[in-house]
């Protein structure tokens, strides 16, 4: 674990530097404080291994600094390379209609070894939306939705006029963060807090 971190931060220090194009709007999944000054957008794709070590240092960061910063999730799914990236993406976008996408992201994540290698994970994500008491036909009729896939669209041309290399790409205050490591990641996001 320890070592794909480290070279999961290898990798990310060496990319380009990219700058936010779009601005966080309605659209966009944000936690923490809404009114925060300071901005932490995350470019994700719920079947990177490297994203599903992150969310639990993200969702420590929303406890640690929750009024400090705000927290953003957008969608970057690497479908050349993990086929069931959009699908995952489409599932959290559905129980996001519910009011749950926080809690599916993080069973999406947290499940992610169960569902990552099926040839239909769709079955699996079912059985998430039944954990989360949503309304089925209404999250099956979303995850095949346009809106959905139409969102998830978006998400992915806003990474890419950011220059988004690689998930997960971390953009603070606008600019994308060049890291080593989660402890250098929040060293950067101490400074521009003000710690």
């Amino acid at each position: 674990m320890v070592y794909g971190l480290a070279k999961l931060g290898a990798v990310q220090s060496q990319l380009p530097t990219g700058t936010i194009q779009d601005p966080v709007d309605s659209s966009d999944w944000v936690k923490g404080n809404l009114m925060a000054k300071n901005t932490l957008i995350e470019y994700g794709d719920f079947q990177c291994p490297g994203c599903a070590s992150a969310a639990p240092f993200v969702n420590a960061l929303e406890k640690t600094y929750d009024n400090q910063l705000r927290l953003v999730f957008r969608h970057f799914p690497l479908k050349s390379i993990h086929p069931n990236a959009a699908e995952a993406a489409f599932a959290a976008e559905a129980a996001g209609k519910q009011g749950k996408f926080w809690e599916m992201h993080d069973l999406l994540y947290a499940n992610q070894f169960s569902w990552s290698g099926l040839s239909d994970p769709n079955v699996l994500f079912d059985n998430y939306a039944t954990q989360l008491k949503l309304n089925m036909d209404q999250f099956i009729n979303d995850r095949q939705s346009d809106v959905v896939k139409n969102k998830v669209e978006r998400d992915s041309l806003t990474g890419e006029r950011a220059s988004v290399a690689a998930t997960p790409s971390f953009y603070l205050n606008g600019q994308l963060v060049n890291y080593a490591s989660y402890d250098d990641l929040e060293r950067i996001i101490k400074q521009a807090i003000g710690q």
